[in-house]
């Protein structure tokens, strides 16, 4: 195990009381904490030092670390690795190079030695399923995006950019409709709020129309794509 420094290389890990931790030093007004995906990312002013910010708010990121680690092993617990949801539908993974990438009757056949053509296919998929929601809201906000990006994001569901582009985590594919509705409608929201004030969250709300997901149910959603996702792409092969 590496003693943490002060010296932070890159993205390297460091720990601290046995728990993994990241540092990234940002031109931020408030100093965080970020747990959200599971990993502990300490977001620093520079010149701040990570361990006495941790040791500060330790009792607050022990407590959401654990209840991280506790929805994660239930989510995991519940999963097959012969099965996929595609946007709410469950289908049975059929792993065969010869027929190569396709859905279709409740089933989806991948080839685990060429990942990037099941990708493609999920990606032209959701971006149908994307284009019809975004533009949807932007009607109803009276706003209009430029461009629609599906990527896989790392650490986010969805960005829009100061040039009013949206992007899209390819993860979604595998999350239920109403799911993807709110994560489609929270980033139309920003094209006329760049920020998660109250008027954000207030148009948010009227756009959307429902309650939005708990923090729990993102949680379990980003395991269960993860999950999908690497089962399609034969990272989880045994």
């Amino acid at each position: 195990m590496r003693k943490s420094t002060e010296k932070y290389a890159g993205n390297s890990p460091f720990f601290y009381r046995g728990i993994e931790y990241r540092v990234e030093y940002r031109n931020v007004k408030h100093a965080r904490i970020d747990i959200r995906r599971g990993e502990i990312t300490v977001i620093l002013r520079k010149g701040m030092k990570a361990e006495d910010f941790l040791q500060e708010h330790w009792n607050w990121v022990e407590k959401h670390y654990r209840q991280y680690m506790k929805t994660r092993e239930r989510t995991l617990s519940e999963l097959d690795k012969n099965e996929v949801f595609i946007l709410g539908e469950r289908h049975e993974i059929v792993r065969d190079c010869k027929l190569g990438p396709s859905i279709r009757e409740g089933r989806i056949t991948v080839c685990l030695e060429r990942p990037r053509e099941t990708k493609e296919m999920l990606k032209e998929l959701l971006r149908n399923e994307i284009v019809k929601r975004v533009e949807r809201y932007s009607a109803l906000l009276g706003e209009r995006a430029e461009k629609i990006f599906i990527r896989e994001q790392v650490t986010k569901w969805g960005t829009c950019s100061s040039k009013r582009n949206l992007g899209f985590n390819l993860r979604l594919i595998f999350t239920e409709p109403e799911f993807l509705d709110y994560i489609v409608a929270h980033e139309v929201t920003h094209l006329r709020h760049m920020n998660h004030g109250r008027e954000f969250k207030r148009e948010l709300r009227a756009l959307y129309g429902k309650e939005p997901p708990t923090k729990e149910h993102m949680m379990r959603h980003w395991f269960r794509s993860t999950f999908m996702m690497e089962n399609l792409t034969g990272k989880n092969r045994e």
